[in-house]
């Protein structure tokens, strides 16, 4: 047969039931109205009663009236019986596990999803920046750092903070290491390995400029370096010293020894481990931007020997801000290079 409007629902029905307070009197209020006694079902102390004039009870509209009365210490219930309520969820109990289920539970349920507020699916659920509130306790700032127990503290400090580095081992015209050095430190250390893949280049080096972002190669002729340098020979014999290079307004410095050191044999890579100071620009005039120490293996026909160049450097424009360092061969390219940049504490 057909119906007009929505599809009902599937639906579950029970009777209404009504649970008094006792008390020593005959006339209760019933929670619904009915036509007479005979639309309820009165129980007491769990045993059914008879409706009717002259019997246990009789009833009408909303008022109750009971034969004999009753006292405080029974109990009382009525059951409606003209009056069924109907729902679409199952009455309490009336489905167990064994019940089939279908659909999707809600999440406050058990079930899944990523429609609740109160689902968050970190994978792929998240954009922009998460608050600092919500990633640990502390006061998040420029100086604090999180730590794995979700506290901010404030930022390790020590005797060395790692501000870059760079490691390439592939062959480049020259290695730039840039924004590595800033006003936060007075000292940086610059400690590594490089290497040039043509044995008879030496290596060279360059001051960079600091804008923030970006670095250029200082590469006026403001150089002024004076480096002395020792040599131990692989075959024993002598060991040379106070082998002296002094170069005054070049265009760059020697990593590596040049040919005023006397080098007269093929080398071509090279520990270093560097100073530079003030890299802000406020040191005085001709400041030692530079000053450190070298290693270099060279091959000289049979008289292989490790040279060692004590040397310093300083760079004549002293309104410039130093961000890096880059180096390069005198000839052919780079083959590789292992470096890192240190802020040193001072205090």
């Amino acid at each position: 047969m057909g119906y007009v409007g929505n599809k009902p629902a599937l639906n579950y029905t029970s009777f209404a039931a009504q649970h008094f307070t006792t008390s020593a009197t005959t006339t209760y209020t019933l929670d619904h109205a009915v036509t007479n006694e005979n639309d309820i079902r009165l129980v007491i102390n769990n045993v059914v009663q008879q409706p009717g004039s002259g019997k246990a009870y009789i009833a009408s509209g909303t008022t109750l009236t009971l034969s004999a009365a009753t006292s405080g210490t029974d109990t009382m219930y009525c059951v409606f019986l003209g009056k069924a309520v109907q729902t679409v969820v199952p009455p309490a109990g009336s489905v167990d596990l064994t019940s089939t289920v279908t659909g999707t539970l809600p999440i406050a349920n058990g079930g899944t999803g990523s429609t609740s507020t109160t689902f968050v699916n970190a994978t792929t659920n998240i954009t922009g920046v998460v608050p600092t509130a919500n990633l640990g306790s502390g006061t998040a700032s420029s100086s604090t750092v999180l730590y794995g127990d979700q506290t901010y503290k404030t930022a390790p400090s020590g005797g060395l903070i790692r501000t870059g580095g760079q490691s390439t081992h592939s062959n480049a015209g020259s290695y730039s290491i840039d924004n590595v050095m800033t006003s936060t430190y007075k000292f940086y250390r610059v400690v590594g390995v490089t290497m040039a893949d043509d044995t008879s280049a030496s290596i060279q080096a360059k001051l960079r400029s600091w804008d923030g972002s970006s670095g250029a190669d200082l590469s006026a002729s403001s150089y002024v370096q004076s480096s002395v340098s020792s040599a131990a020979y692989s075959g024993g014999g002598t060991t040379p010293v106070g082998d002296f290079t002094d170069r005054w307004n070049a265009a760059y410095f020697y990593i590596t020894a040049d040919s005023y050191n006397d080098r007269s044999s093929n080398q071509y890579a090279c520990t270093f481990d560097f100073i530079i100071y003030r890299p802000d620009g406020s040191a005085y005039s001709a400041a030692p931007y530079v000053i450190g120490n070298v290693g270099a293996w060279e091959y000289n026909g049979g008289s292989d020997r490790f040279r060692t160049i004590n040397t310093s450097v300083c760079y004549n424009v002293t309104t410039t801000n130093l961000g890096g360092i880059s180096f390069y061969p005198s000839g052919g390219n780079m083959s590789m290079i292992d470096c890192s940049v240190y802020g040193m504490v001072a205090s």
